[in-house]
């Protein structure tokens, strides 16, 4: 099913905002959704592919006291917006801070949301300073308990941007060791109209001490790559497919 312009249905809505989609006597277990915010064109014709946005349950907002973290991809072709969502009841206030290389304090605001508003500034004019590479966001939830936060990468000429969810600081204390996450998705590949795909990864080490990544190709193989991560500082490995002459096809994992 395709509520399509929902927010018409609301004429009361002030936008943006944020929904409430609530299923009643299905089994939450096989329920999905997700909302695709895009334009169209003056004549009512294509406009931009626009951003798609998953569902968050109830139980999985985010709450105050608690550190999230984004990766910054800024630059002279991309902006990024920080898009934060007051699920709550009473409006609440959530701190937005830009860090750079290790860990430097860039710049910080506290901004206040009103109950079921939504915000999206781009991060760099919300906190008053120019833009500065290999930088990272903190989205600290100071009041309420009902958040939802999130990265968006726009394209400057387009318009249309890339989704990044928030990443939780993990709660301690915990043992320090192997981590290992998938990613689900790499390619260096031609692109239509003599274009190339390819794949960057983004690493952020909000620890003090350096913490040391290695991808790998194959598990059963010797193919990698270890890549060193300073602390308190944000790193890409660029074009990370290409680090692998063996890797003739894609996308993999």
């Amino acid at each position: 099913m395709t509520i399509e312009d929902v927010a018409s249905y609301f004429p009361s809505f002030q936008p943006p905002g944020g929904l409430l989609l609530d299923y009643q006597g299905v089994d939450p277990a096989k329920v999905a959704g997700f909302s695709r915010t895009f334009t169209l064109a003056p004549n009512g014709g294509a406009g931009t592919l626009g951003q798609g946005v998953p569902v968050v349950p109830v139980g999985d907002l985010l709450t105050n006291g608690v550190k999230y973290y984004a990766p910054n991809g800024a630059t002279d072709a991309f902006r990024t917006n920080i898009g934060v969502m007051n699920a709550g009841a009473t409006a609440a206030d959530v701190a937005i801070r830009l860090r750079g290389e290790g860990g430097f304090l860039l710049a910080d605001k506290t901004i206040t949301v009103p109950p079921g508003g939504w915000l999206q500034p781009d991060v760099f004019q919300l906190l008053g300073v120019e833009f500065t590479p290999q930088t990272y966001v903190v989205v600290n939830p100071q009041t309420g308990d009902n958040w939802v936060a999130f990265l968006s990468q726009v394209d400057n000429t387009s318009g249309d941007p890339t989704f990044f969810p928030v990443i939780p600081a993990q709660q301690g204390p915990f043992q320090v060791g192997e981590l290992q996450l998938w990613l689900p998705a790499v390619s260096h590949l031609p692109g239509y109209n003599g274009t190339q795909w390819r794949s960057d990864v983004w690493v952020l080490n909000p620890n003090a001490s350096t913490a040391f990544s290695n991808l790998i190709f194959n598990k059963e193989d010797t193919d990698n790559y270890s890549n060193p991560g300073p602390g308190r500082q944000y790193n890409i490995a660029s074009e990370v497919v290409a680090m692998y002459p063996v890797w003739s096809a894609g996308p993999t994992g």
